[in-house]
Parts: C-alpha cells; structure tokens; sequence
C-alpha cells in the first residue's frame, strides 16, 4: 500500500460501484472481519457502502455470505440467480446511494466455479477481489484443527490426501483472474506484515476506510485451540456429525475453557510432514511472489519457517491437557447445572442436501452428549 489506492468510500463521479469480494483464504482471520462488517453495516450505509447478510439481502445478521454460496453453487443458473439478489440487496439499499457492495466468502478461494457467477455482475459493477494468503504449513494445521481432525484419520495420511486445490493459493488466483477484476489485493496472513498487526485494521486500510468511526472487535473470533483438542477429536470422531460439526469447539468456548488453549509454536506435523506441505506448492508460491511481492527476498511470499522454534508435544504431555480439560469443563458443567441453566450447545447451521439438490440448515440447537465419552478416553474405562 503506497497511499495512491482509490479509496472505497469516496465518490467516484460516472463510475460503476465497486463490488469488493473477499475470498478468504479460510483461516486467516475471516471470521473477524465477517463479525465486524456485520457489526458495523449502518456505519457502512452511511457511507454508501452495502454490507449484505447470510442470505445476501440488505438486512440484520452477520456479515459473511458462506452458506449462501454453498447454496447456489449446484445451480445450472447460479450467475443469474446470484445477480437477481445482488440487484434487489441494491434496489432495498437504494441505487443512487449506492457507492459499493462488500461481499465475504471464505469458500469463494476454493476450487470450483463461483467465480463466473459473477461475470455479468461485471457489466454493472467495477470488481475488486482481496485475498488473504497463508504460510501453509500453518493453513494445513488450523484446518486439521477445525475440520479435519473429526474424521477420526491419522493426521500423516490426511496431508498425503488432501483435495486437489487445497492450499493452492495460485490455483485460486488463476481462476479470479478469468474475470479480469480491476483490482486484485494479495495480503499474507501474517501479523507482523498486517496494519497495526490486526487482520480488520489490514483489511479497512486496504480499502482505503478509516477505522476510527467504526466499532472494532474486542477479541479475535474463531479462535483455534490447543493441538491436544485436535488429537482428542481424533479419538472421539464418533461425535461428530461431519467435519462442520462445532458442538465441541462451541461448549469449549461458551464455558470459557482455558486448558483448551494453544501454546506457543506447537504442532503437531514432524519436519518431514511440514516439508512435505511446502515442497507442495513451492511453484505456486514463486508466482504469487514474482507477481504480487516481487520486493521480497527469496522464492516464496512467506517468512522461512524455523524449525528451531517448533514444539511437538508427546502423547504424554497430550493426555495430560486433555485430562486438564476435561476436569475443568466438568468442573464449569456441574456449576451451570446448580445454577440451573441446560448444558444446551449452539453451532451455526449445518448444511445438508435437500431435495431439490440445494442446501438447508440443520437444527441450530442440539444438547452435547459427549461429554461420558471424553472422560472415558482420558481415564482408560
């Protein structure tokens, strides 16, 4: 950023409004920025900037259109359907205020063709596409922590089969790039290189938005967890209803669990494995460095990773968390129980397959009955 960006909010005399798609990549902060936009929506109206809700109308709720996405990405007519709702979030806001439309998506970055829902959205609109980019040995980790842990499979043989596409930041770049956006923003997730070392503070200034009469997070949201929660999923998978399953990770953070936490540089892959993941998209990371960050040193945008600083915990030390776990959150379970409040678990909406080849949620509310089968796992009986 030299200071020569257009900004967002200022008034652009004939030209198109700005459609501002942020693709994610998962894992890099999208859930605060999400949680911000929706936070903020009438500061961004009255500056003529729409921040649409799940179901991509101008209304109450969060800021992030995932489950949206997910909704019309089996429809033969996904574009013309997608562009119909933008049009009418736009007419409910009102067109002649109408200076952009910020649109979040971590799903966008993933490989399939929902980028050409939104090429006759370019007749009308100038689009502008941010993405935030990960180092991935830390991506593969965050997503073995959330997602894929739950499968109940060796962490070694899922990072030898991950889908095509994932981590492929270039992939995702090449295929954004087929609907020739007027601006393409590339940041690494990284908070010594964000602004002010915020992921939202980053994202506002690269917009050209002031952040001071916006109300900014107090925490960050969607916090990962220590790397012994991960193992522990592994061993109760049977939990889980599928890997988008956040009954666990929402009892942790409703009871405010601090055994769950995460220390300093641990992980759970050996050198091989981490070397395994960068060796993976080398190429890939020369691009997107030659291209977006040729003033950087080296062949990849990202910082070496030090192998020094890294900490593997020994499947002692991992029960042992998880035993602190569990006590605790048996401890604040019995305490909520006298107080007379349900051990009733909230997790956003599930998707699943309807009829009609879309998707709807699942139930928002379903009581945990987990907790029997931690302790027998911990405790051996």
């Amino acid at each position: 950023m030299n200071g020569n960006e257009p900004r967002l909010g200022d008034a652009r005399p004939g030209a198109k409004p700005v459609i501002v798609l942020h693709i994610g990549c998962g894992k890099s902060g999208t859930s605060s920025v999400q949680s911000f936009l929706g936070k903020n929506r009438d500061r961004f109206a009255e500056r003529g900037i729409l921040i649409p809700n799940g179901k991509m109308v101008f209304g109450k709720g969060n800021g992030q259109q995932v489950f949206y996405f997910e909704s019309i990405k089996p429809l033969a007519d996904a574009g013309e359907v997608l562009t119909q709702r933008v049009e009418q979030a736009a007419a409910r806001f009102g067109v002649d205020r109408l200076k952009a439309i910020i649109i979040s998506a971590e799903n966008l970055s993933n490989p399939h063709h929902l980028h050409e829902t939104f090429s006759k959205l370019h007749e009308s609109y100038d689009i502008w596409v941010v993405f935030y980019i990960r180092r991935q040995e830390d991506f593969y980790l965050s997503a073995w922590q959330q997602w894929f842990a739950k499968t109940g499979k060796p962490h070694s043989e899922w990072i030898t089969k991950v889908p095509a596409g994932f981590g492929d930041w270039a992939a995702a770049i090449d295929r954004w790039d087929a609907i020739s956006p007027e601006r393409f923003i590339v940041r690494v997730y990284d908070k010594s290189r964000l602004e002010g070392g915020d992921v939202v503070r980053d994202f506002c200034a690269v917009l050209g938005l002031d952040t001071d009469n916006f109300e900014l997070e107090a925490k960050a949201q969607n916090e990962s967890f220590g790397v012994h929660v991960s193992s522990l999923y592994t061993d109760i998978a049977s939990v889980f209803e599928n890997v988008h399953d956040r009954r666990v990770e929402t009892l942790l953070y409703d009871f405010g669990i601090r055994s769950a936490g995460k220390g300093r540089n641990e992980t759970i892959f050996s050198a091989e494995e981490l070397a395994y993941i960068r060796d993976s998209h080398a190429d890939g990371n020369r691009r997107i460095k030659e291209r977006f960050f040729p003033d950087i040193a080296g062949n990849s945008p990202f910082a070496a990773l030090d192998h020094s600083t890294l900490v593997t915990l020994s499947q002692a030390e991992i029960d042992r968390r998880n035993l602190a776990l569990l006590s605790e959150l048996t401890f604040k379970f019995i305490l909520k129980a006298r107080e007379g409040k349900p051990a009733i678990v909230h997790q956003p909406p599930a998707l699943s397959a309807n009829a009609t080849g879309g998707v709807q949620p699942k139930p928002k509310t379903k009581r945990f009955r987990g907790l029997r089968r931690i302790w027998q796992r911990l405790v051996g009986h």
